[in-house]
């Protein structure tokens, strides 16, 4: 293969205190690649710091053609020489982030086989949620931090810990979102493994969602889980996103979110944010509620206040902790919507750390009508009404919507409209 030499004018430098001599020497360098004889004077030393080329570079300069006796460029000159030069492929460098992200290459040609390549930079620029980049392993598993010399190709990869506190709450929670964010990273390289296409955001949460949400008609809407994921994330992970299945109760900065619900509402959003959305979330809780009540005999306004006594209480089917979950996951998937390259945890993150009134925004980004009680619930009727997914699941608690229990919709939908309108 031909290569470019920049064998400019000048290939050696003085390197000694004593003056030039009159004397002059003959260096004559060899290789499959050029020849070239140069003059140097007495006493000088061979300088080989010009000689390279894009692909290659200089292993060492020899006095033989087999490459044995290495020649010595501190040694001063004082004969002829005849030399060869040894070239070697450019090794690569290869990074492999494991989930981390960032804007800076991740494969580099080395320049030089005798200095350790900087890492310090490139470590700098890599970052994965929720954890702190220790340093970069190799094959063998031999550890790098800041450095490394390298002399052939090499893989390192990246030697992440779980960033920690010395708070215990905010400990839990930043380890959950940590692995929440290996838990998207390695769906992503399971569909690598086993020729998925799964998009690994909607694909963490219907994970998640289908050890508690896994009937027929939840594994039709939201999707169905792939029964490899748990065996696969258990065996390629040193940490644990499998136990994020079973996470009952999920800390965050203001609230104890109902994990599985949330990821179940989140999952639906992710599917349809109106139809879907809907039924995963405040309206079908709102069903539920009507379910509860709908054999209460009582005038209209007795109802709303039954309705009103039960929505949020710790023994309703409608309590606090789902209100807060519909919410939270309504809000979220349209944050998502919007910055879809961060990872799920970020998203989460940055919701639960700038969020100034998540009920507010629920209210003004969901429904039109939010000046007063009744015209909220009337928009929220209208909304449940025009879902064929909410009406099928009215009928599956046999409740009938449009004639008899009408009045104990009204007072749910009622009661969901004071709720939002006096938290706001």
């Amino acid at each position: 293969m031909k290569k470019t030499i920049l064998t400019i004018l000048f290939m050696f430098l003085v390197t000694t205190n004593i003056g030039c001599s009159s004397d002059e020497y003959k260096i004559y360098l060899h290789s499959d690649i050029f020849n070239e004889t140069i003059t140097i004077n007495e006493k000088q030393t061979l300088d080989i710091s010009n000689i390279k080329d894009d692909s290659y570079l200089v292993e060492g300069i020899y006095l033989d053609q087999d490459f044995t006796k290495k020649f010595d460029l501190s040694t001063p000159i004082t004969q002829n020489y005849t030399l060869y030069i040894k070239w070697v492929e450019k090794p690569i460098l290869t990074l492999n982030t494991l989930g981390g992200k960032t804007e800076i290459p991740t494969v580099y040609k080395i320049d030089s086989i005798q200095k350790e390549f900087d890492l310090t930079y490139i470590n700098s620029k890599i970052e994965k949620f929720g954890f702190h980049l220790k340093g970069w392993v190799d094959e063998t598993g031999k550890f790098y931090e800041n450095s490394i010399l390298i002399k052939e190709n090499v893989n390192l990869y990246a030697k992440w810990e779980i960033t920690t506190f010395d708070d215990q709450l905010k400990n839990q929670y930043f380890q959950n979102l940590a692995n929440l964010t290996e838990l998207e990273y390695l769906i992503g390289e399971f569909n690598k493994e086993y020729d998925t296409n799964y998009d690994p955001k909607l694909f963490t949460l219907i994970y998640i969602r289908s050890y508690t949400y896994n009937d027929f008609f939840w594994n039709m809407l939201a999707g169905t889980n792939d029964t490899r994921l748990d065996k696969f994330l258990k065996e390629n992970s040193e940490f644990a996103p499998h136990s994020l299945r079973t996470l009952e109760y999920f800390p965050t900065i203001d609230t104890n979110l109902e994990f599985q619900h949330f990821c179940a509402t989140l999952n639906l959003y992710m599917k349809d944010p109106k139809a879907l959305g809907d039924l995963g979330g405040w309206a079908g809780d709102i069903a539920q509620l009507t379910n509860e009540i709908k054999n209460e005999s009582a005038d209209i306004n007795r109802l709303k206040e039954i309705a009103i006594s039960k929505l949020g209480s710790s023994t309703s089917s409608f309590n606090y902790n789902d209100l807060i979950a519909d919410i939270d996951a309504r809000n979220i998937y349209y944050s998502y919507s919007k910055n879809q390259d961060l990872y799920l945890s970020e998203i989460i993150y940055n919701y639960y750390s700038n969020s100034q009134n998540r009920i507010f925004e629920f209210l003004t980004g969901e429904f039109k009508n939010v000046n007063n009680i009744e015209s909220l619930t009337t928009e929220i009727i209208s909304r449940i009404l025009e879902n064929s997914y909410v009406k099928t699941l009215f009928n599956q608690y046999g409740v009938d919507y449009e004639a008899t229990h009408n009045n104990h919709l009204y007072a749910c939908c009622y009661a969901f409209a004071n709720y939002l309108i006096k938290n706001v």
